[in-house]
């Protein structure tokens, strides 16, 4: 909601240390880019541990730039680096998947 020239924006990101989704809500002034986001949360809260560095921002899971202009209602998701690459990470569930099938078979009819 709207306040007086400032808008509500969610700030989300997953707490390395727990594995858990961190949810900030925060009031920022109207026209403020994603960058502004992050540093008016560290503001607003002295418990604030949202993410330092190298992070990739989205809204509403499209990448944006940190000087993306966000709008009131906004969810702004900061994401880490990937840790593992995507092929080889399917690599990995496949050949656990092969390794489990009765009698070490790929089972093609599941």
């Amino acid at each position: 909601m709207a306040e007086g020239g400032r808008i509500a924006v969610q700030l989300a990101w997953v707490d390395e240390a727990t594995g858990t989704v961190r949810i900030e809500h925060v009031l920022v002034p109207a026209g403020c880019d994603v960058a502004g986001v992050i540093a008016a949360a560290r503001a607003q809260s002295s418990t604030s541990d949202a993410p330092v560095g190298d992070w990739t921002a989205a809204v509403y899971g499209r990448l944006v730039e940190p000087a993306e202009i966000v709008r009131d209602g906004d969810r702004v998701e900061l994401l880490g680096a990937l840790r593992v690459d995507p092929k080889v990470a399917r690599m990995r569930r496949v050949a656990h998947k092969r390794a489990a099938a009765p009698g070490g078979k790929w089972n093609r009819d599941r």
